[in-house]
């Protein structure tokens, strides 16, 4: 398992290189491929036999990419590998995971682009004047007329984690000349997610929006009454899973 991994790369790195290659991620990334629901906890394996270091890391992630079978798949993965670093990225692994999230962004495919928005949002953490260098294309996306509702719901995630990080005080405070970026996303961002939470959706999609704006309706009141419809127009059923953390009904 990823303990077992993180044992072998700890004390013998090219060791736990050398299997990652040959054994580990040819098998994991052919269940990646086959068990949704399985794809956080095999990727926390494969990434567990990768020493602590942006080189090795940076070589699972090329290897992951090499053996799995879309693109889509890939940033889907790395959305999930993202989660396990660190808050505070190193250089080298920051510019990789946003170079493949703008790559997703460019993109026709709605699984490519909520790939990318979800990786964004994770970087997001710690690194907003990173990922606030797409919230143009992030609301142009979210704005198009039929837009897919996977890259709605990624959307309003980043926008809704955006937003926090930017209140947060113990994100770094801007680089030179980042401040008035910062400035002026406020109210992009807020009026894309007040969109979202206004326009007709699945529930599960609803449910997302809610998500990502819960922790801001008592900041921004400009949230508060489209918040409250969204959710009190939600099934019963779902109403009641959302407030009690349990599984979405049909998910």
């Amino acid at each position: 398992g990823a303990a077992v991994g993180a044992a072998v790369a700890a004390s013998q790195a090219h060791l736990a290189d050398g299997l990652l290659r040959d054994y580990v991620a040819p098998r994991v990334c052919a269940m990646v491929a086959q068990l949704p629901r399985q794809r956080p906890a095999l990727l926390r394996l494969l990434y567990g036999w990768a020493p602590a270091t942006a080189e090795a890391r940076i070589g699972a992630i090329k290897v992951l990419q090499a053996e799995l079978p879309t693109q889509a798949l890939f940033l889907e993965a790395l959305s999930h590998l993202v989660a396990l670093e660190e808050p505070r990225l190193d250089q080298w692994l920051l510019d990789l995971y946003s170079y493949y999230a703008a790559v997703g962004l460019s993109k026709p495919s709605p699984g490519l682009r909520a790939g990318a928005l979800h990786v964004l949002r994770t970087v997001a953490r710690a690194h907003p004047d990173v990922a606030l260098l797409s919230s143009g294309r992030l609301v142009e996306m979210a704005g198009e007329a039929g837009a897919a509702w996977e890259v709605q719901a990624a959307a309003g995630a980043l926008a809704g984690g955006l937003l926090a990080a930017l209140a947060d005080p113990e994100v770094d405070e801007p680089p030179p000349g980042a401040a008035q970026a910062r400035t002026e996303a406020v109210p992009q961002l807020l009026g894309l997610l007040e969109r979202l939470l206004r326009r007709p959706a699945a529930a599960h999609v609803v449910c997302s929006h809610a998500l990502a704006a819960a922790p801001l309706i008592a900041a921004h009141a400009q949230l508060q009454a489209p918040f409250f419809d969204a959710v009190l127009g939600l099934p019963a059923p779902v109403l009641a899973a959302l407030l009690t953390g349990a599984p979405l009904p049909g998910a």
